[in-house]
C-alpha cells in the first residue's frame, strides 16, 4: 500500500468573488497546471497550497461527462450537494500523489 506523508495544508477559505486579480491569478495557476500535464483533468487550490475555494476541471477531452461542455471548467465557492434523487455516481478516481493507483 503507499502512503502519502506531507504536512497538513489548510482546507482553505471562500473566495471572495470581487477580488478579480485574485481570481485570475489562481485560475491561471490551476489552468496552466492541468494544461501541461496529460491526464490531470481537474485540481483544486489547496493541492497547490493556495488556501481558497477553487478547483478546475478540465472537459476537453472528456467523454464521459453527461453535460460535457468540452472546456475547462472554473468552480469558485461551489457546495456539493449531491445527484438529483439521492443517486451515487461511480468512476474511477486518481491521485497526482499515488500516479499508479486508481481508486
Amino acid at each position: 500500500m503507499n502512503v502519502l506523508k506531507a504536512d497538513a495544508i489548510p482546507t482553505g477559505v471562500p473566495v471572495d468573488v470581487n477580488d478579480k486579480e485574485y481570481l485570475e491569478y489562481v485560475y491561471l495557476k490551476l489552468t496552466e497546471l492541468v494544461k501541461s500535464h496529460e491526464g490531470i483533468a481537474g485540481i483544486a487550490a489547496v493541492q497547490l497550497g493556495i488556501p481558497a475555494h477553487m478547483c478546475v476541471i478540465d472537459t476537453t477531452n472528456l467523454d464521459y461527462f453527461p453535460f460535457n461542455p468540452h472546456q475547462v471548467l472554473c468552480l469558485v465557492n461551489a457546495l456539493y450537494t449531491g445527484l438529483p434523487g439521492g443517486g451515487k455516481g461511480v468512476n474511477e478516481e486518481a491521485c497526482l500523489s499515488l500516479p499508479d493507483e486508481l481508486y
